[in-house]
């Protein structure tokens, strides 16, 4: 079973392929700095390592966890001799320390090139009338506010033609019992970020799902489909969603600027449904039939 995609889209990728291999000299990410939200694990030390092998020697990690901040630290400049990193300590629900880390920042490398936003949180699966209030909204607080606070910290500090990647979720496109918390956050702050594309349109701002891999979260999810019995969905290769990132950040993904797509779609054939579409909408958040 594949996620859906459209309708011209046939290839469905599960692992890196040729068109995002990081290798090719024309995704290079030197000279650029890079600053990850939610850097210190999964996908966005995946995302690092990437951004790294593509040619990155400026590199900001953050997260709630020091010690796991530290621990992707220390593996980093083992792995990459010339990396620059910053690994900057602090909760995306916190406005002070979001600041603080920008401006950190700012003052060590400049403005920022690349921003990609990954940090989330997924509450405990389950029906609306019998959730914990307190876990259904820290769903909201740290996917939509925490989003908010990224946001509008970055702006003083991001270059005019900065690329802005929010890593989101299936959870946009479908509706699975029990997850209302994290599907209904996750649609807000998807259009959010359509939001801040509009507000600047200098910025490449794009809306990536990236696909299904076992992190931490991603394991507590496998566990929620298996309690409830819902059919599992094809696990991806990592290397899959750090590979697309570092493409999305190059001048090859311009075409994907203000968009919602999934990396398992074949960028190629992806460009060709984008360029020949006849609504500007197509590929962003709305109601089906109607359009503004």
């Amino acid at each position: 079973m594949n996620f859906p995609a459209p309708a011209e889209i046939s290839t469905y990728h599960n692992k890196s392929y040729p068109t995002i291999d990081i290798s090719r000299p024309k995704l290079s990410a030197a000279g650029k700095t890079v600053f990850i939200i939610g850097g210190g694990s999964g996908l966005g030390l995946a995302f690092a390592q990437h951004f790294a092998k593509a040619g990155c020697t400026r590199i900001v990690i953050t997260g709630r966890r020091s010690n796991v901040l530290n621990a992707a630290k220390s593996s980093l400049e083992k792995e990459f001799n010339d990396l620059k990193l910053l690994a900057l300590q602090g909760d995306v629900t916190d406005r002070t320390a979001v600041e603080a880390a920008f401006r950190t920042s700012h003052e060590t490398f400049g403005t920022i090139d690349v921003l990609i936003n990954n940090a989330g949180y997924l509450p405990d699966l389950g029906p609306i009338s019998s959730a914990l209030q307190s876990d259904w909204w820290k769903g909201f607080e740290i996917n939509v506010l925490g989003s908010f606070n990224v946001l509008s910290s970055f702006v003083p500090v991001g270059a005019q033609n900065a690329v802005v990647v929010n890593t989101t979720s299936a959870a946009v496109n479908a509706r699975v019992p029990g997850e209302s918390a994290y599907s209904a956050s996750k649609v807000a702050t998807t259009r959010l970020f359509e939001h801040f594309q509009d507000e600047n349109p200098g910025l490449r701002v794009v809306n990536v799902a990236p696909g299904v891999v076992v992190t931490d979260m991603g394991r507590k999810a496998v566990h929620a489909f298996e309690v409830m019995g819902l059919p599992l969905p094809p696990e991806d290769d990592i290397r899959l969603p750090a590979s697309y990132l570092v493409w999305a950040a190059s001048a090859e993904a311009e075409f994907i600027k203000g968009k919602f797509v999934w990396v398992n779609w074949d960028v190629d054939e992806l460009k060709h449904v984008i360029e020949n579409a006849e609504s500007k909408h197509i590929l962003t958040l709305g109601v089906i039939g109607c359009q503004i």
